[in-house]
């Protein structure tokens, strides 16, 4: 069968983009921080957030 403007990517090779860090916004981070589980600790500024997400995702 052949399927034509039908696109379905593996979704185990093609993971969402990640919103780029800087762009959000210090309650955009946490809310993203606590979806992704990652703990924030004493991290309060966005500099220190955004350090947080990017070393759990490591």
């Amino acid at each position: 069968m052949k399927h034509i403007g039908l696109f379905i990517p593996d979704s185990k090779s093609a993971a969402p983009p990640e919103p780029e860090l800087a762009s959000l916004t210090v309650s955009q981070l946490r809310e993203l921080a606590a979806m992704d589980g990652v703990e924030l600790g004493s991290a309060k500024t966005k500099a220190e957030i955004i350090s947080a997400i990017s070393a759990a995702k490591e």
